[in-house]
This record gives structure tokens, C-alpha cells and sequence, in this order.
């Protein structure tokens, strides 16, 4: 397939994910051959995290994007949990701190402050955290854990059968 013919088939399915996102309120994530690692997107992390936030932390409903910059610890929590999960979910952190308005060692400190508060099982960042993983088991839905098609496979009984073949050539040799 071309490059042109790859850009139709990811806007064709673009266009089918946003026309049933917006009649029935669910997203779908489509995967395609070149997605055979898959991950959450920042995108969807980002909403899910501020989902969580809204629901979780209603001072904070005015708040419609993590770039925004606030001292408050309730609101720290929050993006420095979406560095710390987009990093787990193999992003890197230079593409994390754009994406939230943070420099690189910003995320870096995230992700090390998530680290510690769940070591001293700090109660806001385990609740934080696992409201944020519910509203993504919400939003995405459950994946299975192996994605990758299995092309060209073979039945289980071929490779029964070709031990059967080998063993009978070895019994009929050590007649001989």
C-alpha cells in the first residue's frame, strides 16, 4: 500500500470513530496493521485524567486543559499523575511535557514525586490514580492484553502430526 492510500484509510477511520463517538458517546480505538504496540494516546490519557479531576475535584471544573498551571496540591497531583502514566504507557517525557505545558525536567520530577507518594502511600495520589484508571477502564474499555494477529497460523494438529511422522522414522531406522 502507498503512503496516499494509508493517509485515506486513517481518515476513513477517523471519520468513522468521530461519527460514532458522536451518536452513541463511545469511543472506539481502532487497530490497524502498523499498531501492533499499542498504547493510550495523550490525547485520551489527558481527557480521562481531567474527567477524573472534574469528577473527583468539582473547585476544579473550570480547568479544561492540564496546561494550565496552578500550585494547588490537589491539582499537582493530577498532571503529575498523567506524566507519570503516559511515561508507564511508553511516551517520552519530552513529548509529555509539551503536551501538558511542562519542560522535560518538570515531568521528570512527576514522575518521581508519583513514585514516592505511592511508596508513602499518600492517600490523595493512590485516590487520584485510581480514579484516573477508572475513568479509562471507562473510556477505553477493556483491551485484551495480546493484541497481535497471528497471520499465516497453523492448526495444532500439524505440529502434532509432524512429531508422529518423526518418531515413526525413527522407530522404522532402529528396526533396521
Amino acid at each position: 500500500m502507498t503512503n496516499t492510500e494509508h493517509l485515506i484509510q486513517e481518515e476513513e477511520i477517523q471519520a468513522f470513530k468521530d461519527k460514532f463517538y458522536n451518536r452513541h458517546g463511545i469511543s472506539l480505538h481502532i487497530l490497524t496493521e502498523k499498531h501492533t504496540d499499542f498504547k493510550l494516546s495523550l490525547d485520551v490519557l489527558h481527557r480521562c485524567v481531567l474527567k477524573a479531576l472534574h469528577k473527583n475535584e468539582p473547585e476544579f471544573q473550570y480547568i479544561k486543559s492540564l496546561k494550565v498551571k496552578l500550585r494547588k496540591r490537589e491539582y499537582l497531583v493530577y498532571t503529575q499523575l498523567m506524566a507519570y502514566m503516559a511515561f508507564n504507557e511508553g511516551h517520552r517525557k519530552l513529548t509529555i511535557g509539551k503536551h501538558i505545558g511542562r519542560d522535560h525536567a518538570t515531568v521528570i520530577w512527576s514522575i518521581k514525586t508519583i513514585e514516592n507518594n505511592f511508596v508513602q502511600r499518600d492517600k490523595l495520589s493512590i485516590n487520584a490514580y485510581y480514579n484516573i484508571t477508572k475513568e479509562i477502564r471507562e473510556y477505553v474499555g477493556n483491551l485484551p492484553e495480546n493484541i497481535k494477529e497471528q497471520v499465516d497460523t497453523k492448526s495444532g494438529l500439524s505440529s502434532i502430526w509432524n512429531k508422529t511422522e518423526d518418531s515413526s522414522t525413527i522407530q522404522d531406522r532402529s528396526s533396521v
